[in-house]
C-alpha cells in the first residue's frame, strides 16, 4: 500500500508537470490570437475617411478584396480547428512566430498611418491622391500588404502545424500577388508618370527580392 501510494503520488506529479508543459506550449497560440485581434481592431481605428472605410469595390478592384477577406476567414477557420493545433515545432520556433506577427502588425500600422486616407479597403483612388514615398514606402510600394502577410503567417507559425503554415503562406502569396498586380495597374493608370517613376526606384513587397 505504501509503495502504491508513492506510485500514485509520483504519477500525479508527472501529470501536473505534463499539464504545465502543455500550458506553456499553448501560450504562443494565445499570443498569436491576440495579434490577430489587434489586426482586426486596426480596421476600426486606423482607417481614415469615408472612402478608406468603404467596402464597395470599384472596377479596378477585380475581386481582390473578396479574395483577401476569404483568405483571412479560411485562415481563422484553420487555426480554430482543434485537430490542427498540435505543435510539431519546438517552443522557441512558436515564439518566433509570435515575434513575426508582432513585426507584421508594426509594419502595417506604420504604413496605414503614413498613407492615411489613401489606405483604402478596396482598390480605388481619391481625386487628390498623390504618390507617397516616405516612411516604409521609401523601401517597398506595398508595406501594408507585407505587414499583413507577416501577421497571418506568423500566427500560423505560432500554432506549430507545418501543413497549416505551408497552406497559409501559399494562399496569402497568391491572394496578395493578384492584389498587387491589379493595384499597380490602377495606380499607373491614375497617377501616370509619377507612379511609373516610383516603380523604378522601389521594390514591390520585399527589398532586394521582389
Amino acid at each position: 500500500m505504501i509503495g502504491g501510494g508513492r506510485f500514485r503520488t509520483r504519477f500525479y506529479r508527472m501529470g501536473r508537470i505534463s499539464k504545465s508543459a502543455n500550458a506553456i506550449v499553448m501560450e504562443p497560440t494565445k499570443a498569436a490570437t491576440l495579434a490577430l485581434i489587434a489586426f482586426g481592431c486596426t480596421e476600426l481605428f486606423l482607417r481614415r475617411g469615408r472612402t478608406a472605410k468603404n467596402w464597395k469595390p470599384g472596377r479596378s478592384d477585380r475581386g481582390t478584396t473578396i479574395l483577401i477577406v476569404a483568405s483571412y476567414l479560411t485562415i481563422v477557420l484553420l487555426l480554430s480547428l482543434p485537430k490542427l493545433q498540435h505543435s510539431t515545432f519546438p517552443l522557441y520556433v512558436l515564439w518566433s512566430g509570435v515575434a513575426v506577427a508582432v513585426l507584421g502588425l508594426g509594419i502595417r500600422w506604420w504604413a496605414m498611418i503614413v498613407l492615411g486616407r489613401f489606405y483604402t479597403r478596396t482598390l480605388t483612388t481619391i481625386t487628390e491622391q498623390t504618390v507617397v514615398n516616405r516612411g516604409p514606402y521609401r523601401f517597398v510600394r506595398h508595406p501594408g500588404y507585407l505587414g499583413s502577410m507577416l501577421t497571418w503567417i506568423g500566427a500560423a507559425l505560432a500554432c506549430g502545424n507545418a501543413l497549416v503554415l505551408t497552406f497559409v503562406t501559399a494562399m496569402l502569396l497568391v491572394a496578395y500577388l493578384v492584389r498587387i498586380r491589379a493595384e499597380e495597374r490602377m495606380l499607373a493608370e491614375n497617377l501616370g508618370s509619377y507612379y511609373q517613376a516610383y516603380q523604378k526606384s522601389s521594390w514591390r513587397l520585399l527589398p532586394f527580392v521582389f
